[in-house]
């Protein structure tokens, strides 16, 4: 489980531990400038992700919350990262 790693202020350096299941936990970067970290750091682990406050920064919640989704839908069947964001 990783969050607040605020990657919008530089790189982190995590290593990578054979896992079953992948959790971040919210505010790993602002907008969609996550997914490309969150692709090559999970690869095909399945990953479950959880928005924080900072992914909405300079963005609208429901918007953005439909384009996390949409992207990382696409890559469900790989074992990609799920966004998992309640109801508006």
């Amino acid at each position: 489980m990783l969050s607040d790693l605020h990657r919008e202020f530089g790189a982190t350096d995590i290593p990578k531990l054979d896992s079953d299941l992948i959790i971040l936990a919210g505010d790993i970067s602002t907008k969609q400038n996550s997914l490309p970290w969150v692709r090559e750091f999970c690869g095909t682990t399945p990953t479950a992700c959880v928005c924080g406050n900072h992914e909405f920064y300079g963005d609208k919640l429901p918007k953005l919350t439909g384009q996390l989704q949409a992207a990382t839908n696409l890559q469900a069947d790989h074992g990609m990262a799920y966004y998992i964001q309640r109801p508006m």
